[in-house]
């Protein structure tokens, strides 16, 4: 068992439902005519009903803060000139509210919308520029976060801490920040033993680029059940998961962007596209337990997969070709301290064609078995698919796969289709079209 909705059987991905590629449709700055306002700040539900009469919030007495009657703040420019402040902060609500269409421009000294103990709350269409944390959760949950324009805030254009559980981070463009998105602990009650931990949140249809630190990063032991899903990752550190555990990424795409796995467990990396990174494409270390599944890793500068310290992960049905433009880099690398690793089903491709093997293990009982190897295709003399001869593994672990296949592997999921090399090289050119159509103005 991966996760609720996912297991394997017979090789075969059972109740996995597939989306659509997602078409990356960059938002672009409102230019909207503004009223200026000053900073908001709201403490409670009956502030906030208070506030939304004199504000106008309530559309005259129309809107109530219900679910279908929110409280609408809207086409407002707050800038941070002379008030060293946070621009919005809300604590301590239930209410439903709507912040859009707003202008919020820090001194980065400041968050832009701060949220504590808040919840039901839509933020969208917003521009927010040169604030620390354009928008800071903290214990706020069942929060929308939509189609926004995050761009030059100093630490996080996101930030989700302390319980922020089930919010929604959906069709933001997010550039030249510190880092896009941050989810992980806050606050601790270390007399308690109490620590506080986001979860089940969802970062869905982002575009990410130029963000010095990294698009997402997901830190903490009990940060769990968050799912990265169908973001594009340009120039910037792509994904981060550092001491974590039961986290997914899956049909995201990094352009000169990476995966990183840092001292975590039961991480899913599952059809994900990943190419022209400098360096490796995606690297776990000091972990356990991932499963890297029907990715697609293309064209990167060091390793396609790199194993440090890594132990017990099933890297099975990935399509990994054309990686490792210097000496010691291969398609995938264990080092001497991973073990117990799986590499089976994977097609093998054009990596680091001077190297007589596309595979280096210098660890201990990690089995290499039934892929596809570009550079060993036969003989088959009994014509049964598999290679007569075994592929040989570079490294000091002297091992080998005594199975090799003769063609392409194509993965089949439970609705029929095929998940082969073929169908990834159309996405590699579907994303390469929808790059030069979609291609960020950066400001």
């Amino acid at each position: 068992m991966l996760h609720d909705d996912l297991n394997i059987n017979n090789f075969y991905v059972e109740n996995f439902k597939v989306p659509q590629y997602q078409t990356f449709r960059l938002n672009k700055i409102n230019t909207l005519q503004y009223q200026e306002a000053d900073p908001i700040n709201i403490d409670g539900n009956t502030d906030f009903h208070n506030q939304a009469g004199n504000q106008g919030w309530d559309l005259n007495g129309q809107r109530d803060g219900s679910e279908s009657a929110p409280y609408v703040i809207e086409s407002f420019s707050f800038i941070s000139s002379q008030i060293t402040t946070t621009l919005i902060q809300i604590k301590n609500t239930d209410i439903y509210f709507e912040i859009r269409d707003c202008e919020i421009i820090g001194d980065q000294e400041y968050p832009g919308i701060d949220l504590d103990y808040t919840m039901n709350g839509n933020i969208s269409h917003n521009n927010i520029f040169n604030c620390t944390n354009g928008i800071t959760l903290s214990y706020s949950s069942d929060m929308v976060i939509e189609n926004n324009y995050l761009t030059n805030n100093s630490v996080h254009a996101i930030s989700l801490t302390n319980d922020s559980d089930r919010n929604q981070i959906l069709n933001n463009t997010i550039i030249r920040n510190h880092m896009g998105i941050y989810i992980g602990t806050g606050e601790s009650d270390l007399l308690n033993d109490l620590h506080y931990f986001p979860t089940s949140n969802e970062i869905y249809g982002n575009f990410f680029h130029y963000n010095s630190f990294g698009g997402v990063w997901i830190s903490s032991s009990k940060t769990t059940l968050n799912r990265i899903v169908s973001n594009y990752f340009g120039t910037d550190g792509g994904i981060r998961f550092t001491h974590t555990a039961n986290n997914f990424a899956q049909f995201n795409t990094f352009n000169w962007s990476l995966i990183y796995i840092y001292y975590s467990e039961n991480i899913t990396i599952m059809k994900n596209t990943v190419f022209n990174s400098s360096m490796t494409g995606i690297t776990m270390e000091n972990s356990v337990n991932a499963i890297l599944k029907l990715n697609s890793v293309y064209n990167c500068g060091s390793n396609g997969i790199l194993f440090v310290n890594t132990n017990n992960t099933k890297c099975m049905y990935n399509t990994i070709v054309y990686n490792g433009y210097k000496i010691d880099d291969y398609g995938v690398y264990l080092d001497s301290d991973s073990t117990l690793n799986s590499i089976r089903y994977n097609n093998f491709i054009g990596n680091n064609p001077e190297k007589p093997s596309q595979i280096y293990d210098e660890g201990e009982s990690n089995t290499v078995s039934h892929n596809y190897w570009s550079d060993w295709t036969i003989p088959d003399d009994n014509t049964d698919g598999i290679v007569d001869d075994s592929y040989i593994v570079a490294g000091s672990a002297n091992n080998k796969d005594q199975s090799p296949h003769v063609s392409l592997i194509e993965y089949q999921t439970s609705n029929g289709s095929n998940w082969s090399l073929f169908a990834s090289l159309f996405s590699f050119l579907m994303i390469f079209v929808i790059r030069r159509r979609y291609r960020p103005k950066i400001r």
